[in-house]
């Protein structure tokens, strides 16, 4: 069928079947041969597939199917995509493709340009190496209907990275943003950028560039609906900011160096927080402890290598402070083997916990360790006990692992090792 008969009719063109079969037809094809396909019968795509087609990852979209191993090969098929779906799209991702390939061709940014449509709301781009006039004009161009823009790791030619004056001015073109990712820009400061962020913001991811408090107080004020807030602890937080009730996700990672511990009454500016996520390295006994006030959460990460809590008999009380929270569903101490130990022991007292991660620890291996009295949930249903390496796992050791959590744990749904 060539593409002069698909446009004669629709009947001719669908061969008689509804539109919504040939849209499961076409859409569990692999990617090269629905281009393939579109290339002999654009209408029929378009309206079975194109048409349909609300979320665009253009790197997973042409390397996991199309087979496309060139920077050359993938800005011709990935321009070929934009042109064809561009009109429909409304969450598109622009990422890094290869190991060694970080630009867009000019295909792709001419396509971008001419063919992404109004319907745009959300777009991420990431490990790229862009001119910074395309990338003015583009957000320029679509940023008006924009609701999320995130950029992360952005190269500009000629420029290097990134600046406090070119984040301004992309932001002027997106007044209606709702989440706003900036992540590694050594070259943004928060203070520099925060009187150009939009008003709506529910959602500021701003990890790896540099924050001190008041940078975060200042956005706070400025965004009275922001409810997830996510940074890197780059210096000390010592200070309560004040009261913001509306803020219910709070994620800290740190630096490399950063020794400081977040302080307790900087999390107390922040009461009715329901998910809270912060490097083990930063979270003193005092901090841990000081959770036991906050009712609401539901939520806690304390993943990390390097924890700043190390003596057994502050571990014990952390652990002790944490069991006494209401609502806690959700427990992740991933890498942080000294609290993941004492955990062990005291699980039983978690009575709301749904969800634990005791992953890349010692005691995921440890059968004498999980066979602890301690060691028991009639509330737990997901449970995460990965290690490192299964290689030299023996077959016994694992059915004996599956065979003590179904004992311990008997609502479980997922085990994880």
């Amino acid at each position: 069928m060539t593409s002069a008969e698909c446009g004669v009719s629709d009947s001719s063109c669908l061969l008689g079947l509804p539109s919504e079969v040939w849209t499961r037809i076409v859409g569990s094809l692999p990617s090269r041969d629905v281009l393939n396909l579109d290339a002999a019968c654009p209408q029929l795509v378009d309206r079975a597939y194109w048409s349909n087609f609300k979320k665009l990852d253009l790197a997973s979209y042409l390397h996991c199917e199309y087979g496309v191993d060139r920077p050359e090969r993938f800005d011709k098929a990935a321009s070929y995509v934009i042109r064809r779906v561009g009109r429909h799209v409304r969450e598109l991702a622009l990422r890094r493709f290869l190991v060694n390939e970080y630009g867009m061709g000019n295909g792709l940014e001419n396509a971008l340009l001419e063919y992404i449509g109004e319907n745009l709301r959300s777009l991420s781009i990431e490990y790229r190496l862009l001119e910074w006039p395309w990338l003015a004009k583009f957000v320029s161009q679509i940023g008006g209907k924009l609701r999320m823009l995130s950029l992360s790791c952005i190269f500009l030619r000629y420029c290097d990275s990134l600046t406090s004056d070119k984040v301004i001015r992309l932001l002027k073109s997106c007044r209606n943003l709702h989440i706003f990712h900036l992540r590694f820009h050594q070259e943004v400061n928060l203070a520099e950028i925060s009187d150009a962020i939009p008003a709506s913001l529910t959602c500021l991811k701003i990890n790896g560039c540099p924050i001190v408090g008041r940078d975060i107080l200042c956005v706070l004020r400025r965004c009275p609906s922001l409810n997830a807030l996510s940074f890197t602890c780059m210096y000390p937080m010592h200070s309560r900011l004040g009261s913001f009730p509306n803020l219910r996700a709070l994620e800290i990672d740190g630096a490399i160096g950063a020794t400081q511990p977040i302080h307790p009454d900087f999390l107390g500016s922040f009461p009715n927080i329901s998910r809270l996520e912060i490097a083990s390295a930063l979270a003193s006994r005092e901090l841990i402890c000081s959770l036991s006030a906050l009712s609401s959460l539901e939520d806690i990460s304390l993943s990390g290598a390097h924890p700043y809590v190390t003596d057994p008999e502050q571990v014990a009380h952390c652990v002790e402070a944490l069991s006494t929270l209401p609502s806690l569903m959700r427990l992740n101490v991933e890498r942080n083997s000294i609290l993941a130990h004492e955990l062990i022991a005291r699980i039983r007292d978690f009575h709301a916990l749904e969800k634990l991660n005791l992953s890349f620890t010692p005691v995921t291996r440890d059968l004498a360790t999980l066979s602890l009295p301690g060691f028991r949930s009639s509330t737990i249903r997901s449970l995460f006990l990965r290690s490192f390496s299964d290689c030299g796992m023996q077959t016994k050791t694992t059915q004996d692992l599956r065979h003590l959590t179904a004992q311990r744990f008997p609502f479980l749904e997922d085990l994880h090792i």
